[in-house]
């Protein structure tokens, strides 16, 4: 019930912050195309979470009508927590090497603070207190290392095409991303995810295992 009651809030948390980056109803805000968002990699780690949280959900009522727990809904959650732990991170280290902490915080269009912070945040503390049954595996690494791997790759397909690259064209005045960097973040990020995954192995091995 407890599990029930958390990722209830956060699936409420993520329709939320969606609602607003999609469709721009906040006083102010200006309009932005909304196929644009799906190229972020912010957003598409939330939109993972958001539906990682559904399984979850119809796992816990299952579970609570006393039906078999199905492993692979916690490896898709594992998978969300890696990619958006990612974002945060990443953020984080933005905002202090440029001493923008708005990045964290702001209330804009972009729902930086549900996105960026707490979303991320809650994912993590529901996984490890509730969620996480099951032993974490290096083969469930696979999942979301392939998820970053996959955005780069696509990112790169729409610099080649043309397209409007994110994070690079928010910038003011905008940054002309090469193929060769887009490739380069995507490595580091590509890293970034493997060592989260084995990090969070370990966390959970030493701290929070299955009896």
């Amino acid at each position: 019930m407890f599990s029930i009651a958390l990722n209830s809030f956060l699936l409420g948390l993520e329709l939320f912050a969606f609602s607003c980056v999609f469709f721009r109803y906040f006083p102010g805000m200006k309009p932005f195309k909304w196929y644009h968002s799906l190229t972020y990699y912010t957003n598409l780690s939330n939109l993972f979470l958001l539906f990682a949280t559904i399984l979850t959900l119809i796992q816990d009522i299952r579970e609570y009508q006393g039906k078999e727990i199905k492993e692979w809904v916690v490896t898709v959650k594992f998978t969300s927590i890696i990619t958006t732990s990612v974002t945060f991170i990443t953020v984080l280290l933005a905002s202090i090497f440029t001493w923008n902490f708005s990045l964290l915080v702001s209330m804009t269009g972009a729902m930086y603070l549900f996105l960026h912070l707490i979303c991320p945040l809650l994912a993590i503390f529901i996984f490890f207190k509730i969620d996480c049954q099951k032993r974490i595996d290096y083969k469930d690494f696979l999942f979301p290392i392939l998820f970053t791997i996959a955005y780069t790759l696509m990112i790169e397909i729409v610099h080649w095409c043309g397209g409007r690259i994110p994070y690079a064209a928010d910038m003011k005045p905008p940054v002309e991303f090469s193929g060769w960097m887009i490739l380069l973040f995507g490595s580091i990020e590509t890293g970034l995810t493997t060592g989260l995954c084995f990090l969070y192995r370990y966390l959970h091995k030493r701290f929070f295992s299955i009896k």
